[in-house]
């Protein structure tokens, strides 16, 4: 059934491929820069009328280059990862990733290419993250400068982040191409996205993050952030002004936003962020808390909370359920009503605070999971978050124990992942060791593990999927009684006898 499925999902991607039409100009970047750095913008795709005969898709779609669409009928399942437990019930229901789009657009070809790679590693949650201060990707009613402003922004250098080689993150601004940060997603090509996943046993989570990291949608519309700065050029701006004001217009707009994802998105759950939001602006603002307290709130944390509880209570009206953060623990004014998924990514406790708060949670910890962090030392790795992630510590990786945990999801953050090549490596081989721990709790040791993982690297080369190379860092092993990391060796029949005992090679 997934075999003859996979056909006819190919045998209507090609038919939709053919009868592709040119460009239009509105899916790009325009700002002045564009070739600054003398590199070429490319048009991204137009619609084109597509086959109503077909069950796949009842609309058009973008173009996607010959070499991806031989991919997407093919990849099947993988025979050897993820290896163990049982083939027809998984460790955890919740085998996710992460793909931000906001920070670098991604083109539907290449998600769908993500989306039967994740099938062939028995994933089956995209949590995708449409929206953030770097850009808006996809069409609200009533907002139509999302898709021009709020989705044209040029890359930003992210120079103030303290978590990465400063040298290592401006070469990878300066290499970036110019448009990687452009383009939106139409309807159709939304639509699309989640009939391919559907069809592949994949459930599409939508995000819309809020009211922070809104810096995309307030630079669209200023209105919706600080008033002090709305009649600003966003070069005068005095601070980030990424967080949404509390008033009726910020409310009408989340609305609209939650409207258009539930559209188009099935699924039960809809993610709002709601982390890592500033509360310095609201609490700077006397009016405002003045005007706040007249309804019992009094501090930044409430403020957020009265966002949270809104968009849950709108999500409600339609069936929907919502997903956050596990920053939302925090927040006050009866934020969460107790049926929300928290998204535990905090290092510190969050998973510990996810397990005792009564809801159903997601373990995504970012020191553990987070495949936009280097693979290995920092000199010789692309520009990465600090904090290294070997596909050993991943396979390794203790998972706490809870009545409410749905399964574990990896992230790829797109700061410093431009294209698509970066993308892939980033994520393999570590993503194995992800499929291989959300599937089963069979204790896989590196000796069994090694081969596979080989044969899989293999296997994705054969098909033009970039990956990082094999070597020392791949696997690394915490030593509890030295408390510190050793580099297991590669060849592994050659390694002194005490590494070999050691590591179980």
């Amino acid at each position: 059934m997934i075999v003859y499925e996979q056909i006819r999902i190919f045998t209507h991607l090609k038919r939709l491929f053919n009868n592709l039409v040119t460009q239009h100009a509105s899916h790009t970047c325009h700002h002045d820069s564009q070739q600054s750095k003398g590199v070429a913008v490319t048009p991204q795709p137009t619609d084109s009328k597509s086959d109503r005969s077909s069950s796949i898709s009842d609309s058009p779609i973008p173009a996607i280059s010959d070499e991806q669409l031989a991919r997407l009928g093919g990849f099947g399942v993988s025979d050897c990862i993820p290896l163990g437990g049982s083939e027809t019930i998984p460790r955890y229901t919740w085998r996710g990733v992460l793909l931000d789009s906001a920070r670098t657009f991604w083109p539907v070809g290449t998600v769908c290419e993500l989306l039967a790679l994740m099938a062939r590693y028995r994933l089956n949650k995209l949590h995708w993250h449409l929206c953030d201060d770097a850009g808006w990707r996809f069409k609200v009613d009533g907002y139509p400068d999302l898709t021009t402003v709020g989705a044209s922004l040029e890359r930003e250098p992210f120079a103030w982040y303290t978590n990465v080689d400063p040298a290592k993150a401006a070469q990878a601004y300066r290499l970036a191409p110019n448009d990687s940060t452009c383009g939106y997603y139409t309807d159709e090509e939304l639509r699309f996205v989640v009939k391919y996943a559907a069809s592949l046993g994949i459930d599409v989570i939508p995000e819309v993050d809020l009211p922070g990291h809104m810096g995309a949608a307030i630079r669209a519309y200023p209105h919706l952030g600080d008033p002090l700065l709305s009649e600003l050029p966003a070069v005068q701006w005095t601070h980030r002004n990424d967080v949404l004001w509390p008033s009726q217009q910020a409310l009408d707009f989340i609305h609209a936003a939650l409207d258009k994802v539930m559209d188009i998105f099935p699924s039960n759950l809809v993610h709002i962020g709601a982390d890592e939001v500033n509360f310095a602006a609201w609490e700077a603002d006397a009016s405002l808390l003045a005007r706040a307290a007249k309804r019992g709130v009094y501090c930044g944390a409430q403020i957020q909370g009265g966002f949270i509880r809104d968009a849950r209570e709108y999500l409600a009206r339609r069936g929907r359920r919502l997903a956050v953060w596990d920053d939302a623990l925090q927040a006050q004014a009866n934020a969460l009503g107790g049926d929300e998924v928290i998204t535990a990514w905090q290092e510190n406790g969050a998973a510990e605070r996810a397990g005792k708060s009564g809801h159903d949670w997601i373990f995504a910890d970012s020191a553990a999971l987070y495949l936009n962090r280097v693979a290995g030392p920092v000199d010789s790795e692309p520009a990465g978050m600090y904090g290294a992630i070997s596909t050993g510590d991943i396979l390794n990786l203790s998972i706490p124990k809870s009545k409410h945990l749905l399964g574990v999801q990896a992230a790829i953050w797109c700061e410093f992942v431009p294209n698509r090549d970066a993308l892939y490596y980033q994520l393999f081989p570590r993503l194995f060791a992800v499929a291989q721990i959300a599937w089963s709790d069979a204790h896989l040791s590196w000796r069994d593990f090694y081969p596979l993982l080989e044969k899989e690297l293999d296997w994705l080369a054969g098909h033009g999927i970039n990956t990082r190379p094999l070597d020392a860092h791949t696997y690394r092993v915490f030593d509890p009684v030295e408390r510190n990391y050793h580099d297991a060796p590669i060849d592994r029949h050659q390694a002194p006898e005490a590494i070999r005992f050691r590591f179980n090679l």
